[in-house]
């Protein structure tokens, strides 16, 4: 099998400290392909990283809603960090 990766960029939502802001995300996307076939078995996104968001986030826990998924993050110090 035969493994892609590439970087994608996407919109998600940050909620938490009382306050709900867009974003914008990069993940990396993993596919596989089978064999012969150009075709993919599986693909999925990984190590999630914000890029920006709407308005501007104290320090604190969050959730990130992104591509249907629930990720919990924190932000200290200004950076984003997973937990």
């Amino acid at each position: 099998m035969a493994t892609e990766k590439r970087w994608v960029e996407m919109r998600g939502t940050l909620r938490g400290q009382d306050g709900e802001s867009g974003c914008n995300v990069r993940a990396l996307e993993v596919t596989l392909r089978g064999g012969m076939s150009t075709l993919p078995v599986d693909a999925t996104l990984t190590n999630y990283s914000i890029q920006s968001t709407d308005k501007p986030r104290p320090d604190g826990d969050y959730k990130l809603s992104v591509n249907g998924e629930e990720i919990h993050l924190r932000r200290k110090n200004g950076f984003w960090i997973s937990p």
